[in-house]
């Protein structure tokens, strides 16, 4: 997989380009993700309350251009 790239689409929305990755890689950021944002949400609060969602979506499987896949990776 080379770099990803990270684009902030407004507000709290951001979108991570992965070329080249596999299915399993991009599971496995998400769940790193996931965990971060809990790990990070406990150490400022003290609570488990934050909670992150991550959806994806491939090309060319999941759409031709960039706005049916990210149609796909909002719905999942």
């Amino acid at each position: 997989m080379r770099e990803p790239s990270v684009a902030r689409m407004g507000g709290d929305e951001f979108v991570m380009v992965m070329p080249q990755a596999e299915a399993a890689e991009i599971e496995a950021v998400m769940s790193r993700i996931g965990k971060l944002g809990a790990e990070i949400g406990f150490r400022v609060c003290g609570h488990h309350f934050l909670g992150i969602s991550c959806g994806f979506a491939t090309y060319p499987a999941d759409g031709a251009d960039a706005e049916s896949i990210l149609e796909v990776a909002d719905s999942r």
